[in-house]
Formats: C-alpha cells, sequence, structure tokens
C-alpha cells in the first residue's frame, strides 16, 4: 500500500479516503492521530490491526461539533456544563451511549468516549464528512504518541493511505474523565485537571 503525504490545505483530497474505508494520520490539538470512519466496521478492523490495539478497549470518536455531541451520547445537565465549558478542547468525556451506537465502537460497553477538536484541520474535515470518526493516537498501542506527520512516515509507511503533513499541537495528550458517577473520574490525565473539571461540575 502507498501512504500518501497530502499538505493540510489539500485536506479535501483525504474525504474520498475515509469514505474508502481508510485510515488517516492527521494532527490533532494534542498529538498526531490516526483515524478512520466511525460507521465503517472495515477501516475500524484496519484501525485496530494497524495499531495493534487489543480489541476490548473502545477507540475515541471524535463529531463535527458540540451539538451532534448529544446524538452518540446521554448527556444530561450536569454532564452538559463540563461540556459546554472545555468543548472543543482537549477533552475525552466518557458518557452512557445512545442506542444507535454499534457495539464495536464502544467494544461491547455501554459507554462511550466523546471528542470535539478545536484543531482547524480535523474541525474541516469533520465539518466536510458530517459525521463521526474514530480517533486515537498515532502511535503502536503501548508506545510514545507521535507529534509530528514524519515520525508518523516512519512507523506507518505503507501501513496507512494517507498523511496531512504536519505537526501536532501542544504534544499533550487529552485528558478522558469518566461522567457516567456522582463525581468526575479521570481515566487519563492530560492537558485539562481533575481540579478544573470538578470546579464546574460542582464539587471541590
Amino acid at each position: 500500500m502507498q501512504t500518501i503525504i497530502f499538505e493540510k490545505k489539500d485536506y479535501s483530497q483525504i474525504i474520498p479516503l475515509f469514505f474508502n474505508d481508510e485510515v488517516i494520520a492527521i494532527p490533532t490539538d494534542t498529538v498526531m492521530g490516526l483515524a478512520c470512519l466511525a460507521r465503517s466496521e472495515k477501516a475500524y478492523q484496519k484501525l485496530v490491526e494497524v495499531k495493534g490495539r487489543p480489541t476490548n478497549k473502545a477507540f475515541a470518536m471524535a463529531v463535527p461539533s458540540v451539538d451532534m455531541l448529544y446524538s452518540y451520547g446521554k448527556i444530561n445537565a450536569q454532564q452538559r456544563r463540563i461540556v459546554e465549558t472545555f468543548l472543543p478542547g482537549p477533552l475525552t468525556i466518557v458518557v452512557l451511549k445512545q442506542e444507535n451506537i454499534q457495539d464495536y465502537v464502544t467494544a461491547g460497553s455501554k459507554t462511550i468516549a466523546l471528542r470535539v477538536v478545536p484543531e482547524p484541520v480535523v474541525a474541516e474535515v469533520l465539518t466536510s464528512l458530517q459525521e463521526p470518526i474514530l480517533l486515537t493516537s498515532a502511535n503502536m498501542s503501548g508506545q510514545p504518541s507521535l507529534l509530528t506527520s514524519a515520525e508518523v512516515e516512519k512507523v506507518f509507511n505503507e501501513k496507512i493511505r494517507g498523511i496531512i503533513a504536519g505537526d501536532a499541537g501542544s504534544g499533550l495528550a487529552t485528558t478522558v474523565v469518566d461522567l457516567t458517577g456522582k463525581e468526575p473520574k479521570i481515566l487519563r490525565e492530560g492537558a485539562i485537571s481533575l481540579k478544573e473539571i470538578k470546579e464546574v461540575w460542582g464539587t471541590k
């Protein structure tokens, strides 16, 4: 498989690749990401294989807008405060999934991890697609996240269909927070602290 390198300004050229069930590397606001169309189980299987990730570990879903979050996650008034304060931004929220989500997306779980990415290229891609993508850090499972498209090319050349050239943002991974309990629970520490989340949630 030939891996094609695209400039950011040519992002529209990768849209057909998503609809052709391909895996694409893309710079995000945090680290380089690997992405595929969420509704394509074929693309999901490619993403699992490329990353070497266990199938019992779900990928996050990135959606085009905050409004679209509510189509995929069951979000109550308290959770909505977190959404409206931190998204778009470097936060992944874990909430109960809506019934329309296929089991492979959540690895059979009743919860789903959701993101709204502020990085312009990701936002433009999602706006063009008008549907969610599965998004994970661009690295082999268990290895450090990659921060540039050059690093991604070294690891994934001829394993994925396309790479959007450029550098990632902060280099600090998103915070992953479980909002399904009485209090927020950090699953992965990142750019947003538990203290910041709890101040909005309403606990100390």
